[in-house]
């Protein structure tokens, strides 16, 4: 909506007034939606001369008209191992269900059609305009699978939440319109193995994000549509149900369709993102050969084969080779026996160092870019709230500020100060229950604001300058992990635990908030050392020391929000071996909820990747002082910090050895060593160096009162530099009295700091 009114899409798009257009779902439900509840496509009542309903879209016993239904499931399935089409078995359909009336086994696959978008870009349109649109349409389609709103990834909420159902009548859906989407949406993605849907839920089909989309859908149509569905034999057959010879014909067409495209684009690489799309282990071409050899070509993975034994040839003429040629011929395949397991080990090795240095660099990559948004709240909402709010909550009512990229923190870092707080869980379903942790959280980030000069922003490498804005409610904004992180969504969750350490490591203020209370459902005491006990919160603080040293990072450990610095003491008494610590996913035997036999990766693993490229960076900035004296607690006891190895724990009692580290450390080791440069370090810069480059000129001209370029004497320049500190301090000493002493409240600080002026807004930064 503007100011002039409502756009419509479809009249502004036809008479110029819009370049482009996208058509977001909506349709189904639109039709769906009583007429007088604002179902657009819905049908119309019908009225008589004297303006009586006379029919409207319902059924005779009141319910009304549109219905949705689960998709029919099928009797047969595709046996890849005959080439032909079988009936459902417990084998081939291990998700088939029987049939409620004859028992037989039908196998359900559906597709959540209820989704799709559209995007148009008009043909008279200005050329520069058509290619602005044309640019956003092509980088909506370089985003991740995981990004999209229509990515066949859904909230668990969506199946079991109440108060969706509430939100739903109260927008106008009917009662039986939303028992509908409820049961639809339990058919299709939770399973009766899974329960929860924790895993993966249901039978579901996705899309295919592999290459060559189209052309696959473009086989689907031609064969199964136009070559059966919309065929004169099926069209006009007066038997009862569908040919199935004809159908198990055009099944084997689509297979070997679908077949030729997947060896046009290559098995390997098909397969390798199907894994991806699904968030699958990666794995690489060798072990999917291993794995799945009679499912791809076997013409791709002859190249992680053995070599061939040559020695066949020499055997065709046993009987003409005396008997001590005989002794020599055995010695000599002893030989090449020996020789292919050597060459087979090399391979290994070799493959291993290449996953290695791939891992090393991927470790580094990962500083330099964020690998999900970076989710903020400002310090006026945190302040303003009753208890901690989930993420969902507060993104619904548009209350986050969300950051793509490192550049976007840096340039937001120009104008707001990013305060990161770590904690610990103090519930199951809740992080804090009592509202413990949340008072002397809101205590803290008042006495942030409170501060206000004498803190400094950090720009990255740990640089510390002071801050060029007033610290307000505005211009503080909150990194927390329960409003951060999405909660209900565990693609988008991990995605964004694997960035924790980059999160830490770009915070202007880091604060450890772990007062002495007891935990909610264990009854169990909490405090600092609880706190340090748990392996995440060892990463949080561990991520943040070794990108900045001990500047800027404080401690608070009562009820009422006091904070301390950390200091060399603080540093010695916690226990910063992120991997000797507390992991639930250990705790609980790594077990999948779907299975008694599945077991799921240890968060130990997914943290090798983030904690090496921390290293990396603490390694290339050895020369800052504060980074130093981490760098040498950490050499102390490097083995525990980084182990080789830990023990997998499979269920209850059984233990496994496997590889965390290995020889990562020493390899990255060398790897930075041998760099001529720091070019993590430049390009991590590259953005906050641009983005102060520009800002910073703009307003030091601003700040000394001359148009950009023009030559001040030294004097006048430090003359008014000293009215600018004087200024400051000025604000600052009101902004304490505003304040007041530390024994306010809360609520009394967020009434008081929102007189604050705030010096400069979001749309300047804009």
């Amino acid at each position: 909506k503007f100011a002039i009114g409502r756009c419509h899409r479809q009249s502004a798009f036809m008479t110029g007034k819009c370049v482009g257009v996208i058509s977001m779902p909506g349709t189904m439900t639109n039709m769906l939606k009583p007429w007088d509840k604002g179902g657009a496509y819905a049908p119309q009542p019908r009225y008589d001369d004297d303006g009586q309903i006379v029919w409207e879209p319902k059924s005779p016993e009141g319910s009304y008209w549109g219905r949705r239904l689960k998709f029919p499931g099928s009797t047969q399935v595709w046996d890849p191992a005959t080439n032909t089409l079988k009936e459902c078995n417990p084998e081939l359909c291990p998700k088939a269900v029987p049939h409620s009336r004859t028992g037989q086994l039908v196998n359900y696959a559906p597709f959540f059609a209820e989704g799709g978008e559209s995007y148009a870009i008009r043909g008279t349109s200005a050329p520069k305009r058509k290619m602005l649109m044309w640019k956003f349409f092509a980088w909506l389609a370089s985003l991740p699978a995981t990004a999209l709103p229509l990515s066949g990834f859904y909230r668990n909420s969506q199946l079991s939440d109440a108060g969706r159902a509430e939100v739903l009548l109260e927008s106008g859906w009917p009662q039986i319109m939303v028992d509908d989407i409820f049961e639809l949406l339990r058919a299709y993605f939770l399973d009766p193995e899974v329960g929860d849907g924790l895993n993966p839920p249901g039978n579901a089909a996705m899309d295919l994000l592999l290459l060559g989309f189209s052309e696959y859908m473009e086989d689907l149509d031609r064969i199964m549509i136009h070559g059966f569905a919309l065929s004169q034999p099926v069209l006009y057959s007066e038997s009862p149900g569908l040919p199935k010879d004809l159908y198990a014909q055009a099944a084997s067409d689509l297979i070997q369709a679908y077949n030729t495209r997947t060896e046009s684009y290559g098995w390997l690489q098909q397969v390798a993102r199907w894994r991806e799309s699904l968030n699958l282990p990666f794995m690489s071409k060798e072990e999917i050969c291993t794995e799945f050899r009679d499912r791809v070509d076997d013409s791709e993975c002859r190249v992680f084969d053995p070599p061939p034994d040559d020695w066949a040839n020499v055997l065709v003429y046993p009987l003409a080779i005396v008997a001590g040629l005989a002794v020599l011929m055995l010695v000599c395949l002893f030989g090449r026996r020996l020789q292919k397991e050597l060459i087979k080990k090399r391979r290994l090795e070799e493959d291993r160092l290449r996953r290695s240095e791939e891992l090393i660099e991927c470790a580094e990559d990962e500083l330099k870019e964020l690998g999900y948004p970076m989710v903020l709240v400002s310090a006026r909402t945190f302040l303003s709230m009753e208890q901690l709010v989930h993420y969902e909550a507060l993104r619904d009512k548009g209350l986050l500020v969300v950051l793509d990229s490192l550049r976007a923190v840096f340039e937001f870092k120009m104008m707001n100060l990013i305060v990161f707080l770590s904690h610990q869980w103090l519930g199951l379903q809740h992080p804090d229950p009592h509202r413990v942790q949340y008072k002397a959280m809101q205590a803290a980030v008042a006495e942030i604001i409170r501060r206000g000069s004498s803190l400094s922003t950090l720009r990255d490498g740990g640089v510390a300058r002071d801050c060029e804005f007033e610290l307000t409610l505005d211009s503080v904004y909150v990194w927390c992990d329960y409003a951060s992180i999405a909660q209900m969504h565990r693609q988008s969750q991990m995605l964004a635990v694997g960035s924790l350490p980059v999160y830490a490591s770009v915070a202007d203020v880091f604060i450890i908030v772990a007062p002495s209370t007891t935990h909610a459902s264990t009854s169990k005491p909490c405090n600092i050392d609880t706190y340090n006990a748990r392996g995440w919160c060892r990463a949080e603080i561990l991520s943040k020391v070794c990108s900045t040293g001990l500047e800027q990072t404080f401690v608070s450990t009562s009820g009422e929000g006091s904070m301390e610095p950390m200091t060399q003491d603080w540093l010695d008494r916690l226990d910063l071996k992120v991997f000797d610590g507390n992991f639930s996913c250990c705790a609980l035997g790594h077990r999948c909820p779907s299975g008694a036999n599945r077991f799921t990766i240890c968060d130990k693993q997914n943290l090798v990747r983030p904690m090496l490229g921390v290293y990396s960076l603490m390694l290339r900035k050895g020369d800052c002082e504060g980074v130093q004296a981490i760098l040498a607690h950490i050499e102390k006891e490097k083995s525990s910090f980084f182990p080789e190895t830990f023990q997998y724990k499979k269920g209850e009692n059984k233990c496994e050895e496997r590889e965390l580290f290995g020889p990562l450390v020493f390899m990255m080791e060398q790897y930075v060593m041998k760099s001529e440069s720091s070019d993590l370090v430049a390009r991590r810069s590259s953005a906050s160096e641009a983005v102060q480059s520009y800002h910073g000129n703009q307003f030091q001209d601003e700040e000394l009162g001359r148009a950009p370029g023009r030559q001040t004497s030294a004097a006048i320049a430090a003359s008014e530099e000293a009215a600018k500190s004087q200024d400051l301090a000025t604000k600052s000493v009101s902004l304490d009295e505003e304040l007041g002493d530390a024994k306010e409240t809360p609520n009394d600080v967020l009434h008081e700091v929102q007189k604050a002026p705030m010096v400069v807004s979001l749309d300047d930064v804009a």
